[in-house]
């Protein structure tokens, strides 16, 4: 069933993208082969932060310069992703380490299937949690950097005698239009995974004060969370930095 799906995927894409559908299937397809080599190399014992980092560097080309080719504005979402994503994945950090979000949850522990699992690992699960968060949060950051290089640069090549303090400020506006629909995508996304953890909080009579201090709860809730910090920090860092760029280019 799944090769089906995943053949009738590749069809849709071809048909109605045309070439560049084509691309991202195969930027798909190329991610999923990053994800699973990092997580073997985490698994085998190698420092999970080195690869994340290594992982993200590698999942923005692919998605960036790929689909979109090497210019001025992929090479500045790219260098607009990475920032972001260091800043996140130093508060996750920070956030793993002071609220203990990482490893098995409340609910998770009491689960039969737990009993037949091997413990001794060997990996630092505080350093996956913070994995886990910026794979989840990629994809937002690299959408909301793409759309407002994108809309910066067009704004400038229609008009290229805009003041920078205009242009910066166009840029944000047009980070403001999609600041809400990615915000949402995360929310959404966070909801339609956790409506089991849901109906088992209903069920085990959580009240509201149990609801929000679930380990559970939280560690689903901190996607949403850092990634809509993400999303807002790389509205203002994607137009500041395509400006500094525009006018390095336009100096020379």
């Amino acid at each position: 069933m799944i090769k089906i799906l995943i053949i009738i995927l590749a069809l849709l894409m071809a048909a109605i993208g045309g070439e560049r559908g084509i691309k991202s299937f195969v930027s798909l397809f190329g991610n999923a082969v990053i994800l699973l080599i990092a997580v073997f190399l985490m698994a085998i014992g190698f420092n999970v932060i080195v690869i994340t980092v290594i992982m993200t560097f590698s999942l923005c080309g692919v998605t960036l310069f790929y689909q979109n080719g090497n210019n001025e504005k992929t090479r500045t979402a790219f260098y607009v992703v990475i920032i972001v994503s260091m800043m996140i994945l130093f508060l996750v950090i920070l956030l793993s380490s002071f609220a203990g979000i990482s490893g098995y949850n409340e609910i998770s522990i009491y689960e039969e299937d737990t009993t037949f699992y091997d413990n001794n690992i060997h990996v630092n699960m505080m350093q996956v949690a913070a994995a886990v968060i910026i794979i989840g949060i990629l994809g937002a950051v690299k959408d909301s950097a793409v759309a407002v290089t994108s809309g910066v640069y067009e704004v400038f090549r229609h008009n290229p005698k805009i003041e920078m303090e205009e242009l910066f400020y166009a840029g944000l506006h047009m980070g403001y239009d999609i600041l809400g629909t990615a915000v949402n995508t995360l929310f959404f996304a966070c909801v339609g995974e956790s409506m089991l953890l849901i109906n088992r909080f209903y069920r085990l009579n959580y009240s509201f004060l149990q609801l929000i201090n679930s380990k559970a709860f939280f560690q689903q809730l901190i996607i949403v969370v850092t990634g809509s910090i993400g999303i807002v920090l790389s509205i203002p860092i994607a137009a500041f930095v395509m400006i500094k760029v525009l006018s390095y280019n336009s100096s020379e």
